[in-house]
């Protein structure tokens, strides 16, 4: 079983409670603290910036997520489930049987992984 215990503010008081669990895990090779990068990198704000300007230069351009939902379930792949992460950065389909496409059907910085449950 696994527990996560998160800190998020960086004040005197948030300090001293890390170094009481510190104290507290001592050795134990059963518990792992460690600090989360939870910022954006200076690439990344530059890219979300660069897609925030094109979304106001040009709004209609994009489509919704059911067009791409519809797209994926039955256009591109004829797929039996679709669906979004939270975050919106990933887009997958469940299929029964191969899905048939091309890579040149999606935009050349995407990752494809295709595997068998």
């Amino acid at each position: 079983m696994n527990y996560t215990i998160k800190i998020t503010e960086n004040d005197k008081e948030s300090r001293k409670i890390v170094a009481m669990i510190k104290e507290l895990a001592g050795d134990n090779p059963f518990v792992s603290i460690y600090e989360d990068e939870t910022g954006l990198s200076s690439g990344m704000e530059k890219e979300l910036e660069m897609r925030y300007q094109q979304v106001l230069k040009n709004p209609t351009d994009g489509k919704s997520w059911d067009e791409v939902k519809t797209d994926l379930k039955k256009t591109i792949f004829g797929g039996d489930y679709a669906a979004m992460s939270g975050s919106c950065s990933s887009v997958y389909g469940l299929f029964k049987s191969e899905p048939q496409f091309s890579v040149t059907d999606f935009p050349a910085d995407s990752f494809i992984w295709k595997d068998w449950i």
